[in-house]
């Protein structure tokens, strides 16, 4: 579904990727892992249009992005969840669910999607009529998925869904990555906390400034020493749990 060949990003004078090249086939959970400014971000906003390329190639099913307009983007499919969440927060929830729905006219398949929004995350149903910005961390996130659910796009570029939330919070947003992939979604997953990540992702690329230094199935690269000891403090308990 998305093919990255060779793409390179920089900042003025600084490289912030460096050559990278990796895939996403549909119906995956595919999770890019790394440190602080490792350029995880920066191909994420490379993807969906925000910041350009030096250069390198970015198809999706086929068709390059490489100089599309973030509007052109979502319009072919894809959909970003940035980090932070950036919700619209002087609008209401359902305001912001609706924005969601900007480029589909048919209202019975909008609110078909946000029916779909509302048994996912029914706190936001109760909250359909509250201002955005006085949602919780949690609850914040689970507005900005369901915006990008109600879009429609067949691929989520989902960066960093658990910063900043409490355990139990992120247990049920990583449970809920699990059934958008489940019900058809695609998901490029930007994540920290490579534990989770790994535990649902069907493969994963391990990025250390600028460059992919690592690449597998979830299970290959949790059972590799290097990210054990640097990303998973090397919890034995948490490799063992793979093979169950």
């Amino acid at each position: 579904m998305l093919k990255v060949t060779n793409l390179s990003i920089s900042y003025k004078k600084i490289n912030a990727v460096r050559n990278i090249s990796f895939e996403v086939r549909e119906g995956e959970i595919v999770s890019l892992i790394g440190s602080n400014g490792a350029g995880k971000t920066s191909t994420m906003r490379t993807i969906s249009g925000l910041i350009k390329a030096k250069s390198g190639s970015i198809l999706y099913e086929g068709k390059e992005l490489i100089g599309a307009s973030p509007a052109q983007i979502v319009s072919a499919g894809i959909v970003h969840v940035p980090e932070g969440r950036q919700v619209f927060s002087k609008l209401s929830v359902g305001e912001n669910l609706e924005l969601g729905g900007y480029l589909t006219r048919n209202k019975k398949i909008r609110q078909e999607r946000m029916d779909y929004v509302f048994d996912l995350f029914p706190i936001l149903k109760e909250r359909i009529h509250q201002k955005a910005g006085s949602l919780s961390g949690g609850e914040q996130q689970m507005l900005a998925i369901g915006r990008a659910r109600v879009t429609g796009s067949r691929l989520l570029l989902l960066d960093e869904p658990s910063l900043g939330l409490a355990p139990i919070i992120v247990e049920q947003v990583f449970e809920v990555i699990q059934t958008l992939r489940n019900n058809g979604m695609t998901i490029l997953l930007v994540e920290q906390n490579a534990w989770d990540a790994l535990q649902i992702c069907d493969r994963a690329y391990i990025m250390e400034s600028g460059e992919i230094v690592l690449s597998g199935t979830g299970q290959e690269v949790a059972e590799n020493e290097d990210i054990r000891r640097i990303y998973l403090g090397g919890k034995e308990t948490w490799v063992s749990s793979l093979h169950n």
